[in-house]
């Protein structure tokens, strides 16, 4: 395990762990291996300048997300579809930035994250398919053409260009600070949506692919709970 994780960095190392453990704990579950040679192996130290935990990973709690979706009520119905966008799928700001109206299919109620909006330019991002699309999107579409007619979901306001993706990070801070909710950002949203859906035993190879991390022992690390065999 050493030599594979020679001069890797410490969440690749902990992934690579965690990775294997998963393995060799199917692989004994499954009477294809006698025992589980990673029990063995200690689990990586984290260094000791990370002072937090990987595995607690910063989220909100049901009760704040209930306040949540109550206080955006009384928000425009831009923000209301792209809030609700990230609490339903877990995609990055930059993917809802760069969402074209192309990728929304309102027949089957899916949707196709296809890029990523950043500062300077719009590239390929990770792909996924994410269902039960809200009705926020139908509303936000007939609003929208009203003013312009844009091939993004989320355009400046009366314009055609996509919003800049700086924008939701602005929002977001007044947003928290006009309803008292500490920390609110979109990462936030992303890292409760992933630690909902496990909680409530979602498949982790399923989320892994919806928030477009490399492999599942990321998501794992981040936000399963430790073995107690560890």
């Amino acid at each position: 395990l050493d030599e594979l994780n020679s001069g890797k960095s410490e969440s690749t190392i902990s992934a690579v762990y965690v990775t294997l453990r998963q393995m060799f704990e199917s692989a004994e579950d499954s009477e294809l291996i006698r025992s589980n040679p990673m029990q063995k192996v200690k689990k990586p130290r984290r260094n000791k300048a990370d002072t937090k935990d990987a595995t607690q990973v910063e989220a909100f709690s049901i009760e704040e997300m209930q306040h949540i979706l109550e206080c955006l009520k009384n928000e425009p119905l831009k923000w209301q579809a792209y809030i609700t966008l990230i609490i339903d799928t877990g995609c990055r700001r930059g993917e809802i930035c760069g969402l074209r109206w192309q990728s929304v299919n309102f027949k089957d109620k899916t949707i196709t994250i296809e890029n990523n909006l950043v500062y300077t330019s719009a590239k390929k991002g990770g792909k996924g398919v994410f269902e039960d699309t809200p009705d926020l999107l139908r509303q936000l579409r007939i609003e929208q053409s009203r003013a312009c007619i844009s091939p993004y979901v989320f355009s400046q306001d009366g314009r055609a260009e996509p919003m800049h993706p700086t924008s939701p990070t602005r929002y977001f801070k007044k947003f928290g600070e006009r309803y008292g909710i500490d920390h609110f950002h979109p990462h936030k949203l992303r890292h409760t949506f992933a630690s909902i859906a496990i909680t409530n035993h979602a498949d982790v190879a399923s989320v892994s692919e919806k928030l477009g991390h490399a492999n599942k022992g990321i998501t794992c690390l981040l936000y399963t709970s430790p073995s107690p065999r560890d």
